[in-house]
């Protein structure tokens, strides 16, 4: 065995083969502890992360409603129609709006609202003129939402109008919600 005679006993002397055995076998034994560790640690870490990313999925909160008119999220105009719009999801801060039919989609970074107390869903609408902005989403838990920027659509449209009118559209049980 090279890696044996590699081994010294305290005080230098080579000793007995039944030393340098011992010494070779404890060796090895804290080179397969550290081992274990490692791998220990990383296993934890895995199951962490996906623990944390199962509690931000059942912290998402869904949405689902019929907007009467055409309407703007970020840069994206949509159609008056069906739409799901997801709190949180794909991560936390973010809002999803996805028409029901088509492939219309808007993700967006939002802020936490104050507390409020509502009894069902409630989207809200920034007005001007005939345009309408999707600003604030209101939940009956109170995790309020609101758009984190206007866009430049809706800074130049604020500056053009008057006055700025808000509109809102419970989300009232609908064929859609009830599809799911």
């Amino acid at each position: 065995m090279r890696v044996a005679s590699a081994l010294r006993c305290p005080g230098g002397d080579q000793g007995s083969a039944a030393t340098r055995d011992a010494l070779h076998t404890e060796r090895r034994r804290t080179v397969m502890r550290n081992h274990s560790f490692r791998i220990g640690r990383r296993v934890a870490t895995v199951i962490a992360v996906i623990g944390m990313s199962v509690l931000a999925a059942a912290a998402a909160e869904n949405l689902t409603l019929v907007v009467p008119f055409d309407f703007t999220v970020g840069t994206t105009d949509f159609q008056a129609g069906g739409y799901r719009v997801s709190l949180d999801a794909p991560s936390e801060g973010m809002v999803t709006v996805q028409a029901e039919k088509g492939s219309s989609r808007a993700v967006v970074l939002s802020r936490p609202m104050s507390r409020h107390a509502l009894d069902t869903p409630t989207v809200m609408f920034d007005v001007y003129g005939e345009k309408r902005f999707l600003t604030r989403i209101l939940t009956p838990n109170g995790s309020g939402r609101s758009l984190s920027s206007p866009s430049a659509a809706e800074i130049q449209m604020a500056r053009s109008t008057e006055q700025n009118k808000i509109a809102s559209v419970r989300v009232d049980p609908s064929p859609l919600a009830k599809g799911r």
